[in-house]
C-alpha cells in the first residue's frame, strides 16, 4: 500500500486534484482533513497486470525460482509424465 498527501486552498481544486491523481490508481481509502487549506490522504495500490510465464521441459529449481519472486495466483502443468510444461499466471505490479 502507498500513501500520497494532497493540498489544495479550494475543496473545488482539491476534488479535480484528487480525481486527476485516482484515474490511474487503485484506491483504497481517503481521507479528509480541513483547516488551513485542504487535505486529502489518499491510500492506494498501483494497479497490477495478470500475466502468464510457460516453462517447456524446465527442471523444478527454474519454476520455483520464479515462483519465489513473482507474486503468483495459479501454476498449473500440462503434459505426460516425459513432457511436461508449466503454466505460472502471476500480477506484474506497475512501478
Amino acid at each position: 500500500m502507498k500513501v500520497k498527501v494532497l493540498f489544495e486552498v479550494t475543496t473545488e481544486e482539491l476534488e479535480e486534484t484528487i480525481n486527476k491523481f485516482i484515474q490511474t490508481k487503485k484506491v483504497i481509502d481517503i481521507k479528509f482533513n480541513s483547516g488551513n487549506g485542504n487535505y486529502a490522504l489518499i491510500m492506494y495500490e498501483d494497479p497490477a497486470t495478470i500475466k502468464q510465464e510457460t516453462f517447456y521441459f524446465s527442471d523444478d529449481t527454474e519454476v520455483n525460482d520464479f515462483i519465489k519472486k513473482h507474486d503468483v495466483v495459479n501454476v498449473e502443468h500440462f503434459g505426460n509424465g516425459d513432457e511436461i510444461n508449466t503454466v505460472v499466471t502471476y500480477l506484474e505490479k506497475e512501478e
